[in-house]
């Protein structure tokens, strides 16, 4: 799956003419439900969504998460045929600093993330999953949000291994696998190679994209 920032940006790039409160929900549910850290957030059970499924959602945020699955779906195949496996270590490390490393790339290519933390911490909010979600993915949004407030850093990869407890010493291999893949073309070509592909693709399904 694509880490929450390039879902930001790729839910955002659907907006040419400024984001609405409305539109804002529709992002940050494309956000939230990424639980590559957690074993516990209930939107890990989302089938792949089809089409049809966010066509037919009238709920902004519900909208913005059948698109996370969507991208999720698409995001899945490009690593298939690129190979990944060939290209780093398929232990957990190496894939959670893959994760991580795509955050780095394309965190200030999201120019709204005061907005988007603003909502997240509005009542409107906080009303609307009251009523949707669990303790424990209220929990992982908190978390979530605190991670997103600012470019990753070493501390800020930290709050989410965390969450999942994973032990200090993979925190510390990770966040120094991080500072050398983030210098690795291969890789960062890679990253953004996927981006690319899935934007094609999400056009070739009748996306309008800016």
């Amino acid at each position: 799956m694509p880490p929450p920032v390039i879902h930001a940006v790729l839910s955002s790039s659907l907006y040419k003419e400024g984001i609405s409160d409305s539109d804002l929900f529709f992002i940050i549910g494309s956000v939230l439900p990424d639980a590559c850290f957690t074993e516990c957030n209930g939107f890990t059970s989302l089938p792949r969504a089809p089409i049809e499924e966010f066509i037919n959602e009238g709920d902004a945020f519900m909208k913005g998460v059948f698109f996370h699955s969507l991208c999720d779906g698409i995001w899945e195949k490009y690593l298939l045929k690129s190979d990944l496996g060939k290209r780093i270590s398929s232990g957990s490390i190496a894939l959670k600093s893959f994760y991580f490393v795509g955050d780095d790339l394309f965190y200030d290519r999201f120019i709204g993330w005061g907005e988007l933390l603003e909502s997240l911490g509005s009542d409107l909010f906080s009303e609307k999953i009251a009523s949707m979600c669990s303790s424990d993915e209220k929990r992982w949004f908190l978390t979530l949000s605190e991670y997103l407030s600012s470019h990753p850093t070493g501390r800020s990869r930290r709050l989410l291994m965390d969450y999942a407890r994973d032990p200090s010493l993979i925190v510390d291999v990770v966040n120094d696998s991080v500072i050398r893949m983030k210098e690795n073309k291969e890789i960062k070509d890679l990253i953004f190679n996927g981006f690319s592909y899935i934007k094609r693709q999400l056009k070739e399904k009748g996306f309008y994209l800016s």
